[in-house]
């Protein structure tokens, strides 16, 4: 996923394995954290918490610091910022779920 700047930070967003064991812990699935984002009463701190974990999974993955939360992302970004950030972790979402889903077929 293309890359971004954060608060001076240059990261990126990535959904792979262990993004995916955040995302069961946080919000106990995959499908109740879907549900939360497109009915439930706080969809932005649904949303915030995926980008954050998706950012600590780039992080991991490019050798960084995996230490974004939600209070970071909410202090650092304006809201139309926040607004991109969290469309694109969806999109990082459904990439990583494809890429998932494509290595299960090949092997």
């Amino acid at each position: 996923m293309k890359g971004m700047t954060i608060a001076g930070r240059k990261t990126g967003l990535r959904f792979d394995v262990q993004a995916w064991l955040e995302v069961e812990e946080a919000f106990g699935s995959l499908e109740a954290m879907i549900r939360r984002m497109d009915e439930g009463e706080r969809p932005m701190e649904a949303a915030l918490t995926l980008a954050a974990i998706e950012i600590n999974a780039h992080e991991r993955h490019a050798g960084g610091t995996p230490d974004a939360t939600v209070e970071w992302l909410r202090a650092s970004l304006a809201p139309k910022e926040a607004a991109t950030l969290t469309a694109r972790a969806k999109l990082a979402l459904t990439e990583g779920m494809r890429r998932e889903h494509a290595e299960d077929d090949d092997g």
